[in-house]
């Protein structure tokens, strides 16, 4: 089987790491990289005022780039033979492409770890892609609560896909005595609106954890100022640096993402896969994935989190405990990235039967 993944490819985890498992399992998969109908024409990155159209295009997905990005799709498809394509994100592909390359035979596969029915986004967001869906042969939705809005908007066939962690980017460092940690608790993820300063704050009130901070858009937090003082500036972590900052971490925390209605996040994953413990937000869902006070332990205020991390702060043996229970269950119950890519190839294959 021939299968074509188109992605952005701006960042490893999604697109590569994909395309890389396929590779594994023995699929003939190969890379049509949307990115660069955005970033890499002439001149480009030597002028801002030359990138202004190229932003405003991507911003509002409208425009001769997304027109070249569509043919040029079905060109890549057409040359390539091939049987399958999966599109991760999607928001640029028109629904007219995903109609012609149906036509040919192919197999069109979405998948979307965002959540394209949140009234967060702006309605130009992701307008094609909504459009789209009833020319999808099948969606994999990245959270429970999606999957009812791909099946009303059409789509005839829609699973949940979870995200996953990645062998390469997410393990135990060995080497690190579990009582000579940098960070008590450490949080890797963005800045929202969603409540999660009161639970940073918590946290710096008490004077006695070592807090490690780390993402995006923590300079838009109302407490900011007293963040940086104490932590100083808050920037994302990348590929090795994340995987060292988890590992240096006795707790890795875990919040939701609310304009996505997450009920669990990719994290849920990375965390054990360090053999470091998850400190998280409840959900039903997570527990389901990870039994609370054995696999996980969960917080639903500042004051229990703040009970909690304390706790187990202090108690090594629990806190390993825990850590080593959520590091066996995510390995036998296959959260890895080839365990997700398994799962895209067998609905694949059942279009084939």
């Amino acid at each position: 089987m021939k299968l074509l993944v188109s992605e952005t490819w701006k960042y490893f985890w999604y697109g590569q790491v994909l395309v890389d498992r396929f590779r594994e399992l023995g699929v003939a998969a190969s890379e049509f990289k949307e990115g660069v109908f955005f970033d890499q024409h002439d001149g480009l990155r030597r002028s801002k005022l030359l990138a202004i159209p190229y932003r405003l295009q991507r911003k509002f997905r409208w425009g001769p780039a997304v027109k070249r990005l569509n043919q040029s799709l079905l060109d890549r498809a057409a040359a390539f033979s091939a049987d399958a394509v999966l599109l991760v994100r999607g928001e640029m592909v028109l629904p007219e492409t995903l109609s012609e390359l149906r036509s040919r035979g192919t197999i069109v596969v979405g998948m979307n770890n965002d959540n394209a029915f949140s009234d967060h986004y702006p309605k130009y967001a992701w307008r094609h892609l909504r459009a789209g869906i009833p020319d999808y042969d099948q969606y994999f939705a990245y959270r429970q609560s999606d999957i009812k809005h791909y099946r009303d908007h059409g789509c005839p066939k829609v699973d949940l896909l979870r995200s996953y962690y990645i062998r390469e980017m997410h393990f135990p460092v060995d080497d690190q005595s579990s009582e000579d940690k940098q960070f008590d608790v450490a949080f890797i993820g963005h800045w929202e609106d969603d409540g999660r300063d009161k639970y940073i704050e918590a946290l710096l009130n008490d004077g006695r954890i070592r807090l490690g901070l780390f993402g995006s858009n923590w300079h838009k937090s109302p407490i900011y100022d007293r963040i940086s003082q104490q932590l100083g500036h808050v920037a994302p972590v990348y590929g090795s640096d994340y995987n060292d900052v988890l590992n240096r971490a006795k707790i890795g925390l875990v919040f939701l993402s609310k304009i996505n209605n997450d009920t669990y996040t990719r994290r849920a994953f990375e965390i054990p896969a360090t053999r470091t413990m998850m400190l998280s937000e409840y959900t039903d869902d997570l527990n389901s994935l990870f039994a609370e006070g054995k696999e996980c332990e969960y917080f639903r205020s500042p004051d229990e989190m703040m009970e909690k991390a304390q706790f187990y702060i202090s108690q090594r043996k629990a806190r390993e405990r825990i850590a080593a229970a959520s590091y066996r269950r995510v390995q036998s119950d296959g959260h890895e990235a080839i365990d997700r890519a398994r799962q895209i190839l067998a609905a694949i294959h059942e279009f084939n039967n």
